[in-house]
């Protein structure tokens, strides 16, 4: 697979600015900045870590970066992407999942007593959309689940946030991607060419890739995606 370094030397090709210092420091950043926007907007298996705790009989609540938690590296970590609910460590099958739809925002979660009716803001007295059974991760970083029960084992997978950039590393992304990471280091090695004082954001200069990247997703991931669940509301984990 093709190192960054060999993606860079490429973008200086494709730019005409082979054997230019200035380009070549800016093209690294620009690969750097590209992968962190590609990888943010494809659900990559390479990019996607896990990490297990088992609720206790007096928690309230599991840390994501202690040991009393799910201990994550906090350097790596970037956004949940799943939870799933154990029985026990006993149990054999995988678990329930608590899938995206049944992630909420921890200013909503806590808004409204657990496990109780939610008035809708906008629509009194009917009930609102926020789910009875969910998970949120919290201002201090700590998961909070209902409904959990003790000897529950939680495991939370959650995408990870690329690796510092380095020259000879290979990118954590299918190779199929190298050209869309050529062509956003492209993009922007290019504006910084024409203005270096006053170059546009680079979400803005990637925001160009969105067609590519959904189009490549589609093509190595769409025919084995899963459905997103919803819970039924006669669920229980205990």
């Amino acid at each position: 697979m093709t190192t960054y370094d060999g993606l860079v030397s490429t973008v200086l090709e494709l730019c005409d600015h082979v054997g230019s210092t200035d380009a070549q420091t800016v093209a690294n950043r620009a690969m750097a900045l590209c992968m962190r926007y590609v990888s943010s907007r494809v659900e990559l298996p390479s990019l996607i870590g896990s990490a297990s705790f088992t609720w206790g009989a007096l928690t309230t609540s599991a840390p994501l970066f202690t040991s009393q938690g799910f201990n994550i590296t906090e350097s790596t970590y970037g956004s949940p992407n799943r939870l799933y609910v154990k029985r026990d460590s006993s149990a054999t099958d995988p678990g329930i999942p608590y899938e995206f739809l049944e992630y909420v925002h921890w200013l909503d979660l806590k808004s409204a007593v657990s496990g109780g009716a939610r008035s809708s803001l906008f629509e009194p007295p009917s009930n609102d959309e926020r789910p009875q059974y969910a998970y949120t991760i919290d201002h201090s970083n700590a998961l909070i689940a209902y409904p959990i029960a003790e000897n529950n084992v939680l495991k939370f997978y959650y995408n990870k946030l690329p690796a510092a950039f380095a020259g000879g590393a290979t990118p954590e992304i299918p190779a199929q991607f190298d050209y869309i990471l050529i062509n956003g280091a492209s993009l922007y090695l290019k504006e910084w060419i024409r203005e270096p004082a006053d170059i546009l954001d680079s979400y803005r200069i990637f925001q160009s890739l969105n067609p590519q990247i959904e189009e490549m997703d589609s093509f190595l991931n769409a025919r084995r995606k899963r459905r997103q669940l919803k819970l039924a509301n006669s669920y229980r984990v205990y």
